[in-house]
């Protein structure tokens, strides 16, 4: 959940289809539903401002009110997906026993980046390979 929570948070513009968190949670979970829940939790959690945020929402979406909540009430949100690019570009220098484990969360980071991104990391902005110290 907290990856599809994470997906929707990443989300720049309003949540009209919310099908890749079927990736992310499983086909067995019901996409809708979820975030039907994820609504009635966001509307009984909050108030005042927030609340009339998440009520604002169309057809009790709760993916998209999470996106708007986290938009509004996180200032770290933007900082956040700087902070990402960053890592990924600065791939550093690590023991030599150390450098198969490196490349290995390198990659995930990657995955993680492309998977949240719904796109490829461009290969101009990919990091040089981890490498011995």
């Amino acid at each position: 959940m907290k990856e599809a929570l994470e997906w929707a948070q990443d989300q720049d513009s309003k949540i009209l289809d919310a099908l890749p968190v079927t990736e992310l949670l499983g086909p067995e979970v019901n996409v809708k539903d979820a975030g039907r829940q994820l609504y009635a939790v966001l509307a009984q959690l909050c108030e005042g401002e927030a609340l009339d945020l998440v009520q604002n929402v169309v057809n009790s979406d709760g993916w998209e009110a999470w996106r708007i909540l986290s938009r509004r009430i996180d200032p770290q949100g933007a900082g956040r997906k700087r902070s990402v690019t960053s890592q990924l570009l600065q791939a550093g220098a690590f023991d030599p026993q150390d450098l198969n484990s490196a490349i290995d969360n390198e990659g995930e980071k990657n995955r993680m980046y492309e998977r949240r991104a719904q796109s490829k990391l461009p290969t101009t902005s990919r990091a040089a390979s981890p490498r011995a110290r």
